[in-house]
């Protein structure tokens, strides 16, 4: 197992955290409510923690550039769906409300994650066929 593969499910887990803080802080309470959570007064988080949230953020997408170079076709697709899939979802997120918001990011968080672990099954444990490419 390559160190990339070791790294899938970190960000798996990073997914669905990611999951998980969107749904306490744009949840369906605050929808309800009315309530933006920028608009919101209350005390933003410190900047460390925003600082490495950005910075998780990041990884998250080199990873998946990353992932674009492994040697096994399949990774490589999950990897472009991952991205395309990033892209729409931020393009959608931007263009809708707070409720269609947050449904966007459930399915984009969801769909990333799924592919993550997609990815981590395929470069852990391959396959004896990988579409012409041969694995160690």
């Amino acid at each position: 197992m390559n160190v990339v593969a070791g790294m899938a499910p970190v960000f798996s887990v990073f997914e669905v955290a990611q999951l998980v803080i969107a749904h306490r802080y744009i949840g369906p309470a605050q929808i309800r409510l009315k309530r933006h959570p920028l608009d919101a007064a209350v005390i933003p988080p410190p900047f460390w923690l925003s600082l490495g949230w950005m910075a998780g953020l990041w990884a998250d997408y080199v990873f998946q550039v990353l992932l674009v170079f492994e040697p096994i076709n399949l990774v490589r697709i999950a990897a472009l769906l991952m991205i395309v899939v990033s892209l729409v979802g931020f393009t959608l997120r931007r263009a809708s409300g707070l409720k269609w918001g947050l449904v966007i990011m459930t399915l984009e968080g969801s769909l990333r994650a799924g592919f993550m672990f997609f990815a981590f099954r395929m470069l852990a444990f391959p396959p004896h066929w990988t579409h012409g490419v041969v694995t160690p």
